[in-house]
């Protein structure tokens, strides 16, 4: 029991004692300038390390004894060139302020520490990380500096092989080189100026370059009244548009407006066409041809004359027509270059002018002699020029019909033969054809080609109706005619020997002389040689051909200078006869 008793006590005594150990060592008032508070025994001390030790903030004596918190000596550190005059401690979290600054490194100091480094720049993309230094004097490879690895931005390409999809460019600063597509706008390229050249045009655009064709070459189609559809040829754009009329005939498609409204001003209120032919009593005025010869009477100081032959220019020879065109007239039974013409526009006027070296012949077959024309009886000479006046040409009115008038000119408009070569039998389509077949004869080609192209604008022609001409064995006016031929469709054409009996048509029916068929010649069919009556009765008249053939192979008939029909031919190769032309108008 005592023993018991004697261990607890033992026991409480140490641990007592423990308790009393601890809290004598509180850094109190005993043993240094330790940090901690409290109430400490007067018999301990705290024991601090000779060495310093520190931090970024500063440094200090830590305690060597079990209360490590403890600290002696705490101070800020005092810095000379990035470290501690007291502790040595080594400042590394320099924050450097940049002075001195190259195109070598640059020198920091550390605002902190004072710590002073002189180092290369570290260049990124031109600019130095560290101290923002930007880099001036580059060193380019292919765009990008080799000293700082600035990279060219800038660029001032200059531009080579070209191609039509690409081009190279190399920058004249920095040598960078590119190969890119080009850029095009509108067909160019708008960085190398490259024009594309082989267009892909889709409806008048390149799908490559976008390049727009404006200088359309338009094929024009599905014509109407009003419009018209046209398709280029180059780029394949369709456009469909309104006519643009100008006196009735399109300006682009030349189509001639038919369906005309004349109304009260005689013009077209669609296509501002003037009505082509003026009415006057029984004269109709439609086309022009040369007529009256400029002379002393009409041109006094010869001032027009001059005027046109200075336009006409030089004089043509066999061997160079210039200007001019040659009739191709026939001498000595061949066409030959010795007869010209000109057309000239002057002062709103229109002129032909008419030259020859040689005289024509009213026989083909013959020479060019005095004896065998009828041009120098007529007054007119070789090696001269002379001008006629494109004039308006008179119809007489023979008959008008279901708004149609049937027309023939009032005057003698030119000369010309019927057929080149009297004896001359051919085989046409295993037809025998003579020499007076009107359909194969020269006479039907000049009127339905030359004079109709030359005589009529595209309006005028609009009128003008296709005739079914009637070549038939009645319409020659004998009971027998080998010498017929069928049936001809004809702009233009000559009147019959039935039709020009006809009293519905104004004419005698007697065969006999008749002032209803006497007619005179122009001063251009004089001029061509066409032989004119010296009789006092009939002066001036000149004789001019029907297109009906006698039944002599050789002949065909026409209207004697004083009007006399019957049995009157003439040898289709006559170049002396006059031309009457006659057609048929829509009113």
């Amino acid at each position: 029991m005592k023993h018991k008793l004697l261990t607890a006590l033992l026991a409480l005594v140490s641990a007592l004692c423990l308790i009393l150990g601890i809290s004598a060592c509180g850094g109190g008032n005993n043993g240094g300038n330790g940090s901690g508070g409290g109430t400490n025994p007067p018999d301990h001390s705290h024991t601090f390390a000779d060495t310093w030790s520190s931090d970024e903030s500063g440094h200090w004596h830590a305690a060597t004894c079990d209360h490590t918190e403890e600290r002696k000596d705490e101070a800020a550190h005092t810095y000379e060139k990035g470290k501690c005059k007291i502790c040595d401690y080594e400042h590394e979290t320099h924050t450097f302020v940049y002075s001195v600054k190259t195109e070598e490194g640059h020198t920091g100091t550390c605002s902190t520490c004072g710590k002073a480094v002189t180092e290369e720049h570290t260049y990124q993309n031109g600019v130095c990380k560290d101290c923002e230094y930007a880099h001036e004097e580059h060193t380019y490879q292919n765009g990008v500096c080799t000293t700082c690895d600035y990279e060219h931005v800038d660029h001032n390409f200059t531009y080579s092989d070209k191609t039509e999809t690409q081009h190279m460019g190399t920058c004249s600063v920095c040598g960078k080189t590119v190969m890119e597509e080009h850029t095009y706008q509108n067909g160019v390229c708008k960085e190398c100026e490259y024009a594309h050249e082989k267009h892909t045009y889709q409806n008048g655009v390149c799908s490559t370059c976008d390049y727009k064709h404006e200088d359309h070459n338009f094929t024009y189609s599905d014509e109407t009244e009003t419009q018209h559809k046209g398709t280029c040829s180059v780029c394949g754009k369709v456009e469909t548009e309104n006519h643009s009329y100008q006196n009735g005939v399109c300006t682009e498609c030349e189509y001639a407006h038919q369906s005309h409204n004349y109304g009260a001003s005689n013009t077209c209120s669609v296509c501002g066409a003037k009505k082509p032919y003026s009415k006057e009593n029984s004269k109709i005025y439609l086309g022009e041809y040369p007529q009256t010869e400029v002379t002393d009477k009409n041109d006094v100081d010869s001032s027009l004359r001059n005027s046109l032959n200075m336009a006409a220019g030089s004089k043509p020879t066999s061997s160079s027509a210039g200007k001019w065109t040659s009739y191709d007239y026939y001498i000595n039974g061949n066409v030959s270059d010795y007869m010209w013409y000109i057309d000239i526009s002057y002062q709103g006027g229109r002129y032909r002018g008419v030259y020859f070296t040689n005289y024509r012949p009213y026989w083909p077959k013959k020479s060019s002699s005095t004896d065998y024309s009828y041009q120098d009886d007529n007054g007119y000479k070789t090696s001269t020029v002379y001008w006629f006046k494109w004039e308006p040409i008179e119809w007489r009115i023979l008959e008008e019909k279901n708004g149609t008038a049937l027309l023939m000119a009032n005057i003698i408009l030119d000369s010309q033969q019927y057929y080149h070569n009297d004896s001359d039998t051919r085989t046409i389509n295993g037809r025998t054809v003579y020499a007076n077949n009107y359909k194969e004869s020269d006479i039907r080609e000049w009127l339905t080609e030359t004079f109709y192209g030359a005589a009529f604008n595209s309006t005028a022609k609009q009128i003008i109706e296709t005739t079914t001409v009637d070549n038939g064995l009645t319409s020659t006016g004998h009971s027998f005619n080998p010498c017929t031929c069928e049936n001809t469709k004809d702009k233009v054409f000559l009147l019959s020997y039935k039709e020009i009996l006809s009293t519905s048509y104004g004419f005698d029916s007697d065969t006999s002389s008749s002032s209803t068929r006497r007619l005179k010649p122009t001063d251009y069919a004089k001029s061509q040689g066409v032989y004119i009556s010296s009789s006092s009765f009939y002066v001036d008249t000149a004789g001019w051909w029907l297109r009906s053939p006698d039944s002599n192979s050789n002949c065909a008939h026409d209207v004697h200078n004083d009007g006399y029909v019957f049995g009157n031919t003439e040898s289709v190769d006559r170049t002396d006869n006059g031309v009457v032309p006659a057609l048929k108008i829509k009113l």
